[in-house]
C-alpha cells in the first residue's frame, strides 16, 4: 500500500532536501558558537555572568 504511494508521488526529495538543509544550519551554528565566539573571550565571559549579575533598576520616562 505505502509502496503504490511514494512510487507515483513527486515531492520524495523534499523531506531529503529539509533534513540536509537543517544539518548544514545546526552545523554551522555549532561552528559559530565554539570557533568564531571562543576567539572573543572577553565579550563570552561578559555575557556567561549576567545571569549571575544583581537587577538594576530601569526608568520608563514616558
Amino acid at each position: 500500500m505505502y509502496q503504490e504511494f511514494y512510487r507515483n508521488s513527486q515531492y520524495l526529495d523534499l523531506p531529503l532536501f529539509a533534513l540536509l538543509l537543517f544539518m548544514a544550519v545546526f552545523v554551522g551554528t555549532v561552528f559559530w558558537l565554539f570557533v568564531v565566539q571562543r576567539k572573543n573571550k572577553s565579550r563570552f565571559e561578559r555575557l556567561a555572568a549576567m545571569p549571575l549579575e544583581e537587577e538594576t533598576e530601569v526608568s520608563h520616562d514616558a
